[in-house]
């Protein structure tokens, strides 16, 4: 009678070993945020303007625990947003002499749209998605008021627009963002539980530096204004959970295999101080349905690395398959 010897160790436990984690993805979740916008109307005199607008992003669901750990939260954002600034001034102090209403602010305007969560409880908020834009100059320095006088009429208009965000001036690229779940600032019962996500909201905020001499020039006119407004367009933000499944009890990895007359030798990688392992054999794959383990003998020799030994009377033809569980 032929004896037909197992599958190699290493195929075994390519088929029938399962990891212990891998990292996996929620489906996406999609809620939409409306168009809205915000303006303000104030002197050109003080030391800087601001507006701003904010939604709360109350859709959410939480994550599931039962699903295994919370490693980290990605956000999206399709974002089509601008900035408009306006300066006039209809006065002159001396009609004869130049004038100037003008704005520069550089690098130190700040124009940013997104996602900031705030964790419950803090009176802090942190960005999690961001776009920014930059401004540009306005108004004029040294100008001649005939160019602004029409039937003996002084008025001074100037004004410029940023437009900024990946969907911005027709484009199609969503902005991407993520909180680790290791981050200290995150509370896990904002994120983690039943019920919607809490403290996330979608902000778009312009703040302005006016001050004189760096920023802005206004000389003479009687006064100046500047008219600053914000506004963004309706569109999707997105959320998902990158998760690590809940271990699994299958053995890591068996690492050998040998025979010796009926006596079949497992060594094998697990989970440290199992006691309720599971051999099963058969003649074939999938269906190993023939359970082994109460005439097995298994030892620890070191923590999460296990030898056993099962005695069989014969050896099924064409072959014998084993499953440790």
């Amino acid at each position: 009678m032929k004896r037909h010897l197992p599958l190699p160790a290493s195929l075994l436990a390519a088929l029938l070993s399962l990891p212990v984690h891998a990292i996996e993805t929620t489906p996406l979740q999609t809620i939409q945020v409306g168009s809205d916008s915000n303006g303000i109307y104030t002197d050109l005199d003080g030391n800087e303007v601001q507006v701003a607008t904010d939604q709360a992003l109350s859709g959410f669901t939480k994550f599931d625990p039962g699903l295994g750990t919370l490693v980290e939260v990605l956000f999206t954002v399709e974002v089509n947003a601008s900035v408009d600034v306006e300066l006039c001034t209809s006065e002159l102090d001396d009609p004869g002499q130049p004038f100037s209403v003008y704005l520069d602010p550089g690098g130190a305007a700040l124009l940013q749209v997104g996602i900031v969560y705030s964790p419950t409880g803090e009176a802090f908020g942190k960005v999690v998605t961001l776009d920014s834009g930059g401004l540009n100059s306005v108004g004029v320095q040294d100008g001649d008021p005939d160019d602004y006088t029409f039937e003996e009429m002084f008025y001074f208009q100037a004004s410029t627009t940023t437009e900024y965000g990946g969907f911005s001036n027709g484009g199609d690229t969503a902005t991407e963002g993520s909180l680790p779940a290791s981050d200290p600032d995150l509370k896990p019962a904002d994120f983690i539980g039943t019920g919607n996500v809490v403290g996330l909201s979608f902000f778009h905020i312009a703040i302005i530096p006016t001050s004189q001499p760096q920023y802005s020039t206004v000389s003479n006119v009687f006064n100046a204004y500047v008219d600053l407004s914000v506004a963004h367009q309706g569109g999707n933000v997105t959320l998902q959970y990158v998760y690590e499944p809940s271990a699994t009890t299958a053995p890591t990895l068996i690492t050998s295999y040998q025979k010796s007359g009926t006596t079949h030798t497992f060594h094998f990688t697990g989970e440290a101080s199992r006691t309720n392992w599971v051999i099963k054999g058969g003649a074939a794959l999938p269906s190993l349905t023939v359970d082994h383990t109460a005439a097995a003998t298994i030892n620890e020799p070191s923590p999460g690395i296990y030898e056993a030994t099962v005695p069989l009377p014969s050896v099924l033809d064409p072959g014998c398959f084993f499953r440790i569980e």
